[in-house]
């Protein structure tokens, strides 16, 4: 059935009130003949005061509000009748001109302020009875190929693309992929913890990424779990440092729990005393994470000047990263990289594999270097405080060059705030870099801050 003037018809967005049915639709008496009565009431008609509709008197005057319980019955009795051809011959029941929407009456009703206003009114509506009307309503609308684009959209689109399984690799499982799956800080933005999708909108090739897009790798260094890569960008030649997990995914929740390191990295954001991240990926099962070419934070001997630099740099990092309720929980000696620069060294924080947020997801357990942490972290309370301990034992090691021990009564007497086992090493030390190192290991935790009466 036509409109008058020809005009395409938009299915479902509102139907035209019985009472103005002549006005619009000459010659349209077939109407009321097709709609059967229980289907016109899944419309609520609302009156408009008299007022506006004496100032509106050539615009539509009624508006109404979709009622999904209403609509799922009346489709219900469609079904039932013998004489229904196709749900396709009820969309032309339902005429409505894109000219008509555009002159309704919109001062108070939120839901009609586009034209695709009564699609977010059904989309808030079939929340409540999603379980009893949904796959009927998508078989109904599903049923003919003429279908609105703003009906597609709504009950076929999405935002974020269905997760899938790779198929193309013989790990075949849900937390694999053989092709790189590119983490970005958008991904995280779209996921949560508990959901971390695979997605492939841009599929890449099941060569391994890091071979194909970086060149003169060269091997640095390794930890307990991952290794460390100098290498450049194929592309631009650009030099950085790739750090790959040497093991792969144990399962989803290990995956879940790892990919946490690039999310709070992300979360961090750009700091001068935060290594960059670049990009993160993951393929079959490796965590791969790219960051800006620094060197190593240790060396042969440090001056007082030197170690005061390596407070104030990590301070400044601390400040920031606090204040955006991250805990490091890993601050030690290998975790402090150097950026060089014709001025002066910069000392920057790297590896977030230990963070978190304030307060903690439940079931968080990760622990730092055991050397370094504090007692109040192991036993659970992470605190900005857990940070500020780690660099006073890091200040300590960097100043005597002795390797702290992971357990023993020298250990034990640190956690009390006592360095007197150090007293010798430090005799060349000023008075104020121990007082300093003395705040930083104090027990309690809410007392562990360097302030700028220390001239930093």
């Amino acid at each position: 059935m036509e409109t008058p003037n020809n005009q395409t018809t938009n299915l479902f967005i509102q139907t035209p009130s019985p009472l103005l049915r002549q006005n619009y639709f000459n010659g349209c008496n077939e109407f009321s003949n097709h709609t059967p009565s229980s289907l016109n009431l899944a419309y609520t008609e609302l009156p408009i005061s008299p007022d506006i509709l004496q100032q509106e008197e050539k615009k539509v005057a009624i508006k109404r509000k979709f009622n999904p319980f209403v609509f799922a019955e009346a489709l219900r009795e469609l079904k039932e009748e013998e004489n229904l051809e196709s749900s396709k011959k009820y969309r032309t029941d339902f005429p409505f001109l894109e000219k008509t929407l555009s002159k309704r009456l919109l001062y108070d009703d939120e839901s009609l302020m586009d034209s695709s206003g009564c699609k977010k009114r059904r989309s808030k509506d079939l929340e409540g009875v999603r379980k009893v009307s949904k796959d009927m309503i998508d078989e109904f609308f599903m049923s003919s190929s003429f279908v609105t684009d703003e009906i597609d959209e709504f009950f076929t689109s999405s935002s974020i693309p269905k997760p899938v399984k790779d198929k193309t690799t013989d790990l075949r499982n849900q937390f694999t992929t053989s092709f790189a799956h590119i983490l970005s800080k958008e991904y995280f933005d779209r996921t949560t913890f508990e959901n971390r999708y695979i997605f492939t909108q841009k599929k890449l090739s099941n060569e391994i990424y890091f071979d194909s897009e970086f060149v003169n790798k060269e091997k640095i260094g390794e930890g307990e779990f991952s290794e460390a890569f100098k290498c450049a960008v194929e592309k631009t030649r650009n030099l950085c440092i790739v750090k790959k997990s040497k093991l792969p995914f144990k399962g989803p929740l290990d995956r879940q729990d790892r990919l946490e390191e690039v999310n709070i990295h992300y979360k961090a954001g750009s700091h001068k005393n935060i290594v960059e991240l670049t990009s993160a990926w993951e393929q079959r099962g490796y965590l791969y994470l790219q960051i800006e070419l620094c060197e190593t934070g240790r060396q042969e001997t440090f001056s007082e000047e030197e170690i005061w630099q390596v407070i104030s740099d990590i301070k400044s990092a601390f400040i920031y990263m606090h204040g955006k309720s991250i805990v490091h929980l890993d601050v030690k000696p290998e975790n402090i990289l150097i950026k060089k620069t014709n001025a002066q060294n910069i000392y920057k924080l790297a590896d977030f594999g230990c963070a978190t947020l304030l307060p903690p997801r439940k079931w968080f357990d990760k622990d730092g270097d055991r050397r370094y942490i504090s007692n109040d972290a192991l036993n659970g309370t992470y605190s900005p405080g857990a940070d500020w301990f780690s660099l006073g034992i890091t200040v300590i090691e960097l100043a005597t060059l002795r390797q702290m021990e992971g357990n023993g009564d020298i250990y034990q007497r640190l956690r009390r705030g006592d360095f007197s086992d150090y007293k010798d090493q430090l005799l060349t030390y000023s008075e104020k870099l121990k007082k300093a190192i003395k705040v930083m290991l104090s027990p309690n935790h809410k007392g562990r801050y360097v302030d700028s009466s220390f001239g930093i």
